[in-house]
């Protein structure tokens, strides 16, 4: 049987052949570990090793110092040091001066073609980031947020080699070796909620139970599953629904989500923020709604209203629910954005005039395709075949057509004739199949003979003028939509 693999071995395991690691070195015992570390694996490997150090300026003397100390470790290992100042104000917070690093070392990996960022934390870093997203109220992405290999945007990845190793651990080996390292003295400023929870309430909870880190360290590895898990659900759902994705647009025809606990209803939403944002040609920015409004969104999604709901995110995007979901930037209206997205909609999209059918030929109808043929019967033995067409194909009698075929837009009044002799709206039809309500009514295209509808493209024809086995002139109408390819 083999032994576990360790963190190390998984993160090595997800390196693309000959990448260069950027190793973040603070100057602080563990990053100097995880240097040494890395350093001795990775070019056995085939891989480069470059430090990457960010040094905000915020200790004065100290900070530089750190600096120094880590152009020194790295010119000691033979490995090249890139450092980043990044321009923050003096009383820049923790999570203003973690972003501002992030963001440097991401600038740093782009430039310099690297293929992961490399992190020195460990298991009571895990353990911390646990209790503090807790103490925040955070749902799964939070509390599992710390794992072994992220993948960012793009291809970069994020490596965390030692998040099963302790604290304690790291600092014992490293002065076994005789490896010195610097102590950041902001590290016991109790004033940052992390030092302030690491010397408050870590020890009590030691006291409680002697193996609380790696206890809370599991739990939060284990919730990062979960995560990951309901990330890879929601997308596998929102895949499934997309439509129609580009132009800035994007439509989904969501499954019916009553029942879904909060959640997993909210990641369905994020993903499909994250389709939209990666596909809709709408750029790179991730959105991201605030709590509040996230939630609220969610709610919509599992109890939809009867009439239909708009929300507008704060980077400038809209998001429709009704029986689809429909994401738009605010410039546009929503029938415009509906209008852009009318090859995913099962119905033929028209606002021009009426137009007479009195011709053979295609007729091109604001970028659709309307096909008409005349042909002689009796149709025979195709009978079958030609009465069960499809909704994109309409085979007629032209002898027992009630009057001239005009193609127009559907209006509020129109009904259609269901085969059991019933009638029904035609509005209530469109309903039925998904047609956005402010498509309805003069956006829709119908083909009546006389005053009497009897098809809609896509969706539903009528009972008058079926061919029969003794019919002799016929009429084949194909409705050919921009994606669609000729049906046989």
């Amino acid at each position: 049987m083999s032994p576990a693999r360790s963190a190390l071995d998984r993160c090595l395991a997800a390196l693309p052949p000959q990448s260069l690691v950027l190793v973040a070195v603070s100057g602080g015992a563990d990053s100097v570990y995880l240097l040494h570390l890395l350093a001795d694996r990775l070019p056995a490997l085939g891989h480069r090793v470059a430090v990457i150090h960010v040094n905000h300026g915020q200790r004065g003397a100290d900070s530089d110092a750190d600096a120094l100390f880590v152009e020194e470790l790295g010119r000691e290992l033979g490995v090249d040091v890139y450092m980043e100042r990044p321009a923050v104000p003096a009383s820049a917070g923790e999570d203003m001066l973690r972003e501002a690093r992030l963001a440097a070392m991401k600038r740093a990996a782009k430039a310099l073609g690297a293929a992961a960022v490399a992190f020195g934390h460990t298991l009571d870093d895990a353990a911390e980031t646990f209790l503090l997203m807790a103490l925040r109220g955070s749902g799964p992405h939070g509390l599992g947020s710390m794992t072994e290999v992220r993948k960012l945007s793009g291809s970069l990845l994020f490596l965390r080699p030692m998040l099963d190793m302790e604290r304690e651990a790291v600092r014992a080996k490293l002065t076994k070796r005789g490896h010195s390292w610097r102590e950041d003295a902001s590290n016991t400023d109790v004033r940052f909620r992390r030092n302030a929870l690491r010397r408050d309430a870590i020890p009590p909870l030691i006291r409680l139970e002697g193996h609380a880190i790696r206890q809370l360290a599991r739990s939060a590895a284990l919730t990062g599953t979960l995560s990951r898990d309901l990330t890879v659900l929601a997308d596998a759902i929102v895949l499934t629904a997309l439509r129609h994705c580009g132009g800035g647009t994007a439509l989904f025809r969501l499954p019916d989500m009553s029942g879904f606990p909060p959640e997993p209803a909210a990641e369905v939403l994020r993903a499909m923020l994250r389709v939209y944002t990666e596909q809709a040609g709408c750029g790179t920015r991730p959105l991201l709604p605030g709590r509040a409004l996230l939630t609220d969104i969610a709610t919509h999604l599992v109890n939809p209203p009867r009439e239909p709901s708009a929300f507008r995110l704060p980077q400038g995007v809209c998001i429709w629910l009704g029986r689809e979901a429909l994401l738009f930037p605010e410039h546009l209206s929503l029938e415009e954005a509906l209008m852009r997205c009318r090859s995913a909609l099962p119905v033929l999209v028209y606002q021009g005039p009426d137009f007479p059918l009195d011709t053979e030929g295609d007729h091109c109808l604001e970028g659709e395709t309307l096909r008409v043929e005349l042909l002689s019967g009796p149709p025979g033995a195709l009978l079958p075949h030609l009465f069960c067409a499809g909704e994109r194909v309409a085979w007629f009698d032209r002898d027992q057509l009630e009057g001239p075929l005009t193609l127009r837009r559907i209006r509020r009044s129109d009904r259609v004739e269901l085969a059991d002799g019933t009638r029904k709206l035609a509005t209530k039809v469109l309903h039925e199949h998904g047609v956005p309500a402010q498509l309805r009514t003069g956006c829709v295209a119908g083909l009546a003979a006389g005053k009497r509808l009897i098809w809609i493209p896509g969706i539903w024809r009528g009972p008058a003028a079926r061919l029969a086995a003794d019919s002799r002139h016929l009429m084949r109408l194909e409705w050919r939509p921009r994606t669609q390819e000729p049906t046989a």
